[in-house]
């Protein structure tokens, strides 16, 4: 494995192959391990690093594993990978085993940040009510919610509580165009104003 010493490189090159088409991109001034779309270990000055968070990184530390400390515009900076230690190197099975619980950590956690960027608190104007609000006529994303639009989801939030104001119609409608419910527009208030006047029975008891 590039950057590596060769007896190193060799291990390396065994455990890896048995997670999957790992490749080598530059990073850090050394280089990142990747699968797929996914980094999950740095090689830098001859040693590798596997990354770990929580309770995997408490594993580490205790294995001995020391972090990587990179080195910005003159600054040290503790990164979140671990040092694979000499007599780790003489024990394959205990490597591999480290490097997949990375892997699968990675992957994880990744998972976690994407599901976290297309939040419907990513969106202006939405706050932890609107959150559960919204959450209860089964819209969890921002996406979700700008694909059903702001008076969709108004009518179904006043079928829910035909008490709330109806500025929330305004605020679901800045969401959906990510900006702020004071930035709409002349028209876009008006066209909103017009239609709560032509929708109201849509929720409204009979």
């Amino acid at each position: 494995m590039k950057g590596l010493f060769s007896n190193k490189a060799d291990i390396a090159h065994e455990v890896f192959s048995s997670l999957g088409a790992v490749k080598l991109r530059s990073q850090f001034g050394g280089f990142g391990v990747w699968l797929d779309k996914t980094m999950f270990g740095v090689v830098s000055d001859g040693e590798l690093y596997l990354r770990a968070h929580d309770e995997l990184k408490s594993r580490f530390v205790t294995y001995g594993m020391k972090a990587f400390i990179y080195t910005k515009r003159g600054i040290p900076v503790r990164l979140s990978y671990y040092r694979v230690e000499c007599n780790m190197w003489d024990d394959p099975t205990l490597l591999r085993h480290l490097a997949y619980a990375s892997l699968q950590q990675s992957i994880e956690l990744k998972s976690l940040k994407a599901a976290e960027s297309d939040g419907l608190r990513t969106l202006p104007n939405i706050n932890n009510m609107m959150e559960r609000l919204l959450g209860k006529i089964g819209i969890t994303s921002a996406d979700q919610l700008i694909s059903m639009g702001e008076t969709e989801a108004f009518i179904r939030l006043k079928k829910l509580n035909a008490n709330l104001h109806n500025r929330l119609l305004f605020d679901l409608a800045g969401a959906v165009r990510k900006c702020h419910e004071a930035a709409l527009s002349y028209q876009v208030r008006m066209t909103l104003d017009e239609w709560l006047k032509n929708n109201t029975y849509r929720w409204q008891k009979k």
